[in-house]
C-alpha cells in the first residue's frame, strides 16, 4: 500500500468434531512493513496446537484425524470474509 502499517497474520485449526468449537485461534503474529515492501512471516505450530478442548474443558489431540489449518487476518466465517474482502488460506492434513 501507499502508508507504512501493521497486519496480525492469525492461525486457526479446526478438527471437525462434534463437541468442539468449529475452528480455535492458535496463533498469531503482528507484522510491520513499510509501504511497498513485502515480506515472509513465519509461525511454528507445535503439537499443542492440534489439542482440542471440549464442552468440559478438557485437552485431547485425535489421532490420525483429519485437520484444517487456517492463514489469514480474520477468523474463517463468512462475516469475516464479507467485511475484509478475502478469506483465510486452508489447508486439511491428518495429525499422527
Amino acid at each position: 500500500g501507499c502508508y507504512d502499517g501493521a497486519q496480525v497474520v492469525q492461525i486457526y485449526v479446526a478438527s471437525g468434531e462434534k463437541n468442539a468449537p468449529k475452528y480455535q485461534l492458535k496463533a498469531f503474529k503482528k507484522v510491520f512493513l513499510k509501504s511497498g515492501e513485502t515480506g515472509e512471516v513465519t509461525i511454528p505450530l507445535g503439537r499443542d496446537a492440534f489439542e482440542i478442548v471440549n464442552e468440559e474443558g478438557e485437552f485431547f489431540i485425535n489421532k490420525d484425524h483429519e485437520y484444517t489449518v487456517y492463514v489469514g487476518v480474520s477468523q474463517p466465517d463468512n462475516e469475516s470474509e464479507r467485511l475484509l474482502g478475502v478469506k483465510p488460506v486452508a489447508k486439511r492434513f491428518i495429525v499422527r
